[in-house]
């Protein structure tokens, strides 16, 4: 492995921690991947940079001793949209770091015997508004659309990633 690509496995390996896990410290980060505590703190700098992680600070009333940063994800930090095909609408969704729901919108739309093309369509002005409350709110939509839910079976090929994302 590279070592841009054990960069980035680390960098996942410590979100992903302190994801699960927050608040967590930088020793404790160390302690459970195994990286030591100057790779582990160059990490953790470049993530908070990035606004992915927030150090909270020490715990208050802790030993004596220097104390250590309570890491979280970054509750302001960029956030992800979510949609869903459903039974008689479209639902979207903003979600923090954390998955927690920030935001929806509601559409109908008869999914039962629509076309790909149709559903497409009525996505997008939920998209949208998503899109637009979060950035006016000032938040980053990181990443691409991944993944939609869509229950029953779909036929694809008319169904184009771009096509939704061309909002």
């Amino acid at each position: 492995m590279g070592a841009q690509a054990m960069r980035r496995h680390n960098v996942a390996l410590v979100m992903e921690l302190i994801a699960r896990d927050a608040p967590v410290s930088r020793v404790e980060l160390a302690q459970r991947t195994g990286l030591t505590k100057a790779t582990v703190s160059s990490l953790v700098a470049e993530l908070t940079g990035a606004e992915l992680v927030r150090d909270l600070g020490p715990e208050p009333g802790r030993a004596p001793g220097r104390p250590a940063g309570r890491l979280v994800l970054d509750p302001y930090g960029p956030v992800a949209l979510g949609l869903q095909f459903a039974s008689g609408h479209i639902a979207g969704v903003i979600l923090d770091l954390s998955g927690r729901p920030l935001a929806r919108q509601l559409r109908r739309f008869d999914v039962a015997g629509a076309e790909a093309a149709d559903g497409v369509r009525a996505s997008r002005p939920v998209l949208r508004r998503l899109f637009d409350e979060a950035t006016t709110a000032g938040r980053l939509v990181a990443g691409e659309l991944r993944a939609l839910y869509l229950p029953g079976p779909v036929s694809y090929p008319h169904l184009t990633l771009p096509a939704i994302l061309h909002v």
